[in-house]
């Protein structure tokens, strides 16, 4: 009985893992603007991206994009660059998850280039 309840368990123990799984891979689709596209490409040509490496890319550039737009929108002042500047740093560390060491500091030397932190048209180079 014992043998029983325990190769029961394990077997679904092991089922609710691989559920979770796959569940945590599922892409999720964020249409793309052609500003996301147009910067990916700028960041492309310097940074040598593999194919799924652009994909995800290209999508996090277009979350990043919806994100600074939705505070531009919402928020002004020193609050609005406090957040910017937040919002670049995180921006940062999530390209470090697929992006290697040499990519990431051509992406961070790139960033500052082709997105800088601008407030009512002005570039923000320190907070």
């Amino acid at each position: 009985m014992k043998t029983i309840l325990i190769t029961l368990i394990t077997i679904l123990s092991f089922q609710s893992f691989g559920q979770e799984r796959s569940f945590m891979f599922i892409p999720m689709e964020v249409p793309i603007t052609n500003e996301a596209k147009d910067l990916a490409q700028a960041y492309n040509s310097a940074l040598a991206l593999s194919d799924d490496q652009y994909f995800v890319f290209e999508m996090k550039i277009q979350d990043f994009l919806n994100r600074r737009n939705y505070m531009q929108e919402t928020m002004n002042g020193r609050a609005l660059l406090e957040a910017l500047y937040e919002v670049r740093n995180q921006e940062i560390m999530e390209m470090q998850q697929f992006l290697n060491v040499n990519q990431l500091d051509a992406y961070v030397k790139l960033k500052q280039r082709l997105q800088p932190i601008r407030i009512d048209n002005r570039v923000i180079t320190a907070l």
